[in-house]
């Protein structure tokens, strides 16, 4: 039926998107033969950006213990800025390979960085490039 997207990497990919949006990852629990996803949003209070180094700010503690330990929340927007600077044709679905992340994420991600000045599309879609704004 070709269903299944990518086979074992759904959960992973929750925790991932969760961690770059700066929120608490999900908590799992099985009870009696059913799960229970707990996801979580972002607090109305406290204002979270890219530039902050850590992750959830202790959110989660207790649900993830260590997982989280020295991973910054534009960990995948700093890369994407790595590849840029190494190849400035780079696609988003080339860069989606390199980083091990969707398709969709990446364009998200480009979108971002689009977003926030930190580059710019010059040229056409199929043979522009992108210029990092410094």
């Amino acid at each position: 039926m070709h269903i299944v997207e990518k086979w074992g990497t759904g959960i992973q990919r929750v925790f991932t998107v969760c961690q770059e949006a700066g929120i608490a990852v999900p908590e799992y629990t099985v009870e009696d033969g059913s799960v229970r996803v707990n996801f979580y949003r972002r607090s109305l209070d406290k204002k979270t950006s890219d530039n902050d180094n850590s992750v959830n700010d202790g959110v989660n503690d207790g649900v993830s213990v260590g997982v989280n330990d020295g991973v910054s929340v534009g960990v995948n927007k700093q890369k994407i800025l790595d590849l840029i600077q190494k190849d400035a044709q780079i696609t988003a679905k080339s860069a989606a390979e390199m980083l091990g992340i969707s398709k969709r994420q990446a364009e998200r991600l480009f979108s971002e960085l689009k977003q926030s000045k930190r580059i710019i599309r010059k040229g056409s879609d199929k043979s522009g490039y992108w210029d990092i704004i410094q």
